[in-house]
């Protein structure tokens, strides 16, 4: 597990000292504790990944934490379920990685590239999702300022559009609003009438909160820079910065050992389940109270 520090980037009036952020660390891993059924990381930095995003209120995250390995353990195909050694024929394909650097706020910029998804299947990219971001997640900059997801369209094809089921759209959608992220924008480029048919299937079906994330550029690229700035942005969209494929997923490869450990989390037994076994215990406790 790559060690990290935990900086102070909470706001005052929610969590204004590194004592009293530990407390609500503490307090949120004592709670996954007791909840024997779960098994996940505790460290610090995991932990403050949820605590971040939900103004550091320990119930809060928790819940949030137990809705997305539920999601989880209900769709596991939705989620990292191969070790990184056996994911490199999708990785060497460059459909998403992580550009070098961050851009004018301090985020990392997440690049999605459909031209280059291939014969990949929608579990696929979401895999590679959950590679990307657990490991962009491990880092204390990106769980204060967030990441940014560049979204490049050129290569939409009708087979991408039969994966926009109503389904399909709510699982990703779902998932998306439980990733324990501050912030997240989506920024779209080199759309096409086939991706405005596709947007228009889609955006009823998402909530307003994923709504206000996502801005359409088009082919303006310098739309795009206004939010990113034009340094870390790559050349091909009018950037500064040459892309060098080959080495970017160098950077997965260096946390293989973590993010292969990270398959063996998630609930132990079905958490609906558990629901049912615990009413079923507080009705025959009633039933035994009235007996007696």
């Amino acid at each position: 597990m790559p060690e990290a520090q935990i900086k102070s980037h909470t706001s005052e009036s929610v969590c204004n000292n590194n004592e009293e952020r530990q407390k609500k660390i503490d307090e949120l891993r004592k709670m996954i504790e007791d909840y024997d059924i779960l098994n996940i990381r505790t460290d610090d930095i995991f932990l403050t990944r949820f605590l971040s995003c939900c103004e550091w209120n320990a119930v809060d995250a928790f819940n949030r934490i137990k809705k997305l390995f539920k999601l989880k353990y209900e769709h596991p195909k939705w989620f990292l379920n191969r070790k990184l050694a056996d994911c490199n024929d999708i990785l060497k394909q460059n459909a998403k990685l992580m550009l070098p650097g961050r851009d004018i706020k301090g985020r990392r910029v997440y690049l999605s590239r459909m031209s280059a998804v291939g014969q990949m299947s929608l579990y696929d990219l979401a895999l590679l999702d959950d590679l990307w971001f657990e490991a962009m997640l491990n880092e204390n900059e990106t769980i204060e300022n967030g990441i940014v997801v560049l979204v490049d369209m050129s290569g939409y094809s009708w087979k991408m559009l039969k994966w926009l089921a109503p389904t399909n759209v709510k699982v990703a959608s779902t998932k998306a609003e439980l990733l324990p992220l501050k912030q997240m924008e989506v920024h779209v480029v080199n759309s096409s009438a086939l991706m405005n048919t596709a947007i228009s299937l889609v955006f009823p079906l998402l909530s307003q909160s994923i709504k206000d994330q996502v801005h359409f550029h088009y082919q303006n690229f310098s739309s795009l820079h206004e939010y990113i700035g034009i340094e870390v942005c790559p050349d091909i969209y009018g950037g500064l910065q040459k892309l060098e494929f080959c080495d970017l997923n160098n950077y997965l490869y260096k946390h293989e050992d973590y993010l292969n450990k990270s398959l063996t989390y998630g609930f132990i037994k079905s958490p609906s389940e558990v629901v049912k076994d615990k009413k079923k215990q507080k009705k025959e406790s009633l039933v035994i109270a009235e007996g007696i």
